[in-house]
């Protein structure tokens, strides 16, 4: 009797894919990310803008859909005291998502330091791609629990009027673009 493995060794090519093609998936706009060694170069605002105004909080559980755009976006407003690197960083606080999915709290804490280390190496590369660098520890505090809060409110009381995705994804791009010409500006 032939085993498993020994049936999956029979039918497995016989050269390895390259790791691209392994780790790696084509984004909206054609271009390529590696998940396990993306780079600023992979990155493009478009895409992320069009991945997250299409993802829905909480996985779709809400009475009413709304995007992790339009989240992220209130995130960047409720930051804009607090200066325009601290907005941009609210804004792109999720933007690992759209390389990554929404990917729930609680199964996040389950795939524990490996989804943690992959999240990192994304967002790392988002954030040399916008220019902000690494955020400091105090920085994703604040973002945190600006991020908290905005989550408790949005389960409490869903937006009662939210954004279309094409309106989340157009603000998303225009705020990123304000933020970018003011953080350039100095």
């Amino acid at each position: 009797m032939i085993t498993l493995a020994e049936n999956l060794r029979a039918i497995k090519p016989a050269t390895k894919p390259p790791t691209r093609a392994l780790h790696g998936f084509t984004t909206h706009s054609g271009a390529v990310l590696d998940l396990a060694r993306p780079t600023p170069a992979d990155v493009r605002i478009e895409d992320i803008a069009m991945s997250l105004s299409r993802l829905c909080r909480a996985n779709g559980h809400l009475d009413r859909p709304h995007t992790v755009a339009e989240h992220s976006l209130r995130v960047s407003w409720r930051l804009a005291h607090r200066g325009d690197r601290l907005a941009m960083i609210g804004l792109l606080h999720d933007a690992a998502e759209a390389y990554m999915g929404d990917c729930p709290t609680p199964l996040k804490h389950m795939l524990g330091e490996r989804w943690r280390r992959i999240e990192d190496r994304v967002r790392w590369a988002i954030h040399e791609y916008a220019g902000i660098g690494i955020a400091g520890r105090w920085e994703l505090d604040v973002v945190a629990a600006v991020d908290h809060n905005e989550t408790r409110e949005e389960l409490e009381s869903p937006y009662d009027d939210p954004l279309d995705c094409e309106s989340a994804r157009i603000q998303f791009l225009q705020e990123y673009r304000r933020l970018q010409a003011r953080l350039r500006g100095r």
